[in-house]
């Protein structure tokens, strides 16, 4: 029912909007606005084709989101975003779905574009502030407030009473809903609930996401929301939420296929350092010829040890070249190479694309896929005329490879030709003290050697690096290791060990 008198409600707007128009097109335009966001592209056609049979010979009039349509491109634009088709779209239906529900779920899988979505409908509408919409009223400017509720505890996020004092202290949620209705503008207050949806905190929501828009608090308050005040919650899926909230809100999915990888490269080319700039072209080619080809092997043939999904497999490939470009990247203020290092990156374009596919994309195999994707890698570089500089009895997974001076330093401070060599070939030999203790004793691997490197390449990048292994694998002596003996000294280290009890609180304290 709360759906039937969804559409009742848009088409009820929409004929005060537009008073002249044919009743029939106004139901169309409502069963389209309110449906159309929540389909997937296959169910699409279904609902067209429905849809037609409903309103046989029907065109419907196209809506000019002419300002709109302009400015989230703008927007894109300037947050170096592609401004893809599709993805103006789906800004598009979540404007339109703002319009007509309070509460919002932006539902998709990792990569698929729901914080950008959000982030660029409110860049636009703040810049198009005063300007009419196609309803007639003025656009208004958005704000967000953006929160993990699963980060936090229940009293944390709504409020508790104190059982020793019976004093009650207001949650994060209440605090922020209030600086809402106290603001003095009308500026459109979105409150953004990133985290999964399940029964344990959002029931509390649902009379929040009825048409009364109350906030009911344990304390007995009850807090009434403004009009201009939206509840939306970014979720990869709704698997465990209840039919009672998924009922209540508005859908809007983004399918990471419709996106698409082409926009994720396009973006990363628009942020390279201006000393890369010369090799977009060499770059492009590269990527189409190794990078895209990669995913679509691992997703086609190969099993993987934790699931992933094409956009992060990517990214961790981009993040790995954006490794190897931080000399040229201007971080830190550090000044740039001398010109004989500058002058080593076109050979080591093809390098460095190499071993960032193997340590990005074909990470992710298992033991038995890994042959597999060796096979790739030299099949790829001998078909492209790129000397494999693997012998045939070993892996590519088995070498690193030394830059010859662009981001490795070599002995004399001079550049050199690219090389690959064994992860082991520069481990000193281990000597065992007799009063060291045994859980002190950590024997160099293959394993522990290049997983160390490559934490601290990754976070020599300022980005974050995540271990997910079987216990028992050394991923606590191979991180503590690396995080204290050979970092860089603006690194300051601490440890915290996680456990399925450790709360929010505990974390702030230590």
């Amino acid at each position: 029912m709360r759906a039937v008198k969804t559409v009742i409600s848009v088409a009820g707007n929409l004929k005060r909007e537009n008073p002249d128009m044919d009743e029939r097109q106004i139901c169309l335009r409502a069963l389209r606005d309110v449906n159309v966001p929540k389909f997937l592209k296959d169910d699409l056609k279904l609902f067209n084709g429905i849809v037609s049979d409903l309103f046989p010979r029907m065109v419907e009039q196209a809506v000019d989101y002419g300002a709109l349509e302009l400015a989230i491109r703008d927007s894109c634009i300037a947050n170096k975003l592609e401004d893809v088709n599709e993805f103006v779209k789906k800004v598009i239906q979540l404007y339109e779905t703002t319009i007509v529900r309070h509460g919002l779920m932006l539902v998709g899988p990792t990569g698929s574009g729901k914080t950008k979505c959000y982030e660029i409908l409110k860049h636009a509408m703040t810049s198009l502030k005063g300007q009419p919409q196609p309803s007639g009223y003025p656009f208004q400017a958005a704000q967000t407030y953006v929160l993990n509720p699963k980060s936090i505890t229940m009293g944390q996020l709504y409020g508790e009473f104190d059982l020793q004092t019976h004093e009650w202290t207001d949650g994060i949620l209440p605090c922020l809903v209030r600086v809402g209705i106290n603001a003095p503008n009308k500026d459109k207050r979105w409150y953004v609930f990133d985290g999964p949806v399940d029964a344990v905190w959002i029931e509390n929501m649902n009379t929040v996401l009825d048409d009364n828009k109350k906030l009911c608090l344990s304390s007995g308050e009850i807090i009434k929301l403004r009009d201009t005040m939206t509840m939306m919650f970014e979720v990869a899926d709704l698997a465990v939420a209840s039919p009672a909230t998924v009922s209540r809100c508005g859908m809007v999915y983004l399918e990471p296929g419709v996106l698409g990888l082409d926009p994720f490269i396009n973006c990363w080319m628009k942020r390279l350092p201006p000393l890369a700039k010369p090799f977009v072209e060499d770059l492009y080619s590269l990527f189409n010829y190794y990078v895209l080809p990669a995913i679509e092997f691992v997703r086609t043939r190969l099993k993987e040890v934790l699931t992933s999904v094409d956009s992060a497999l990517l990214m961790s490939f981009l993040r790995l070249m954006d490794y190897r470009l931080l000399p040229i990247s201007g971080k830190d203020n550090r000044p740039p190479p001398p010109p004989q290092f500058v002058a080593l990156m076109q050979n080591l374009l093809v390098p460095w694309v190499v071993f960032n596919t193997i340590w990005s994309i074909g990470s992710t195999c298992d033991n038995q896929s890994r042959p597999m994707f060796d096979s790739f890698i030299k099949e790829k570089m001998t078909s492209a005329e790129h000397e494999p500089p693997f012998s045939t009895g070993e892996l590519c997974y088995d070498f690193n490879l030394h830059d010859g001076g662009f981001t490795d330093q070599t002995p004399d401070g001079e550049p050199a030709p690219p090389t690959w060599y064994s992860w082991m070939d520069n481990v000193a030999e281990y000597k065992i003290n007799i009063d060291m203790k045994y859980s002190d004793i950590e024997i160099p691997t293959i394993d522990n050697v290049r997983n160390a490197w490559m934490v601290g390449a990754i976070l020599l990048n300022e980005d974050n690096a995540s271990g997910s292994l079987k216990t028992g694998t050394g991923k606590t002596l191979t991180v503590i290791g690396k995080l204290s003996k050979n970092m860089h000294k603006k690194f300051i280290c601490d440890f915290i060990n996680f456990s399925a009890r450790t709360t929010a609180n505990q974390t702030q304290v230590q």
